[in-house]
């Protein structure tokens, strides 16, 4: 038998890696690895979109279901229109402000 197998120094099955990644995640993990909020994950699981499981009173996600949600979320698209270069173009906020007065109509206090 070789000395280094014994020793623990080299695995006895070469095929064999040691797990360096969890299987499943806490609630807290979960959190921490995507980035997201608890409100959002729990808010995902009661609407069965995650997939949660127990063990006694844990929570835990499978590392696959979690990484199954965040790819089934919407993609971001880019905008294709283009902002309102000032106030007065934008559609909500687009009337003349007293600043912006014309001979037509005097500003508010001014005579």
């Amino acid at each position: 038998m070789n000395a280094n197998v014994v020793a623990g120094t080299v695995p006895a099955n070469r095929d064999y890696m040691p797990m360096k990644t969890l299987l499943a995640y806490s609630i807290a993990q979960a959190c921490e690895i995507a980035n997201i909020g608890r409100t959002s994950i729990y808010n995902a699981i009661k609407s069965g979109k995650l997939i949660a499981r127990k063990n006694g009173r844990r929570t835990v996600i499978l590392a696959e279901d979690l990484r199954q949600w965040l790819q089934d979320l919407p993609a971001r698209t880019p905008q294709t229109t283009s902002k309102p270069q000032s106030i007065a173009d934008h559609p909500i906020t687009g009337i003349a402000q007293p600043w912006e007065s014309t001979s037509e109509t005097p500003a508010p206090g001014g005579i």
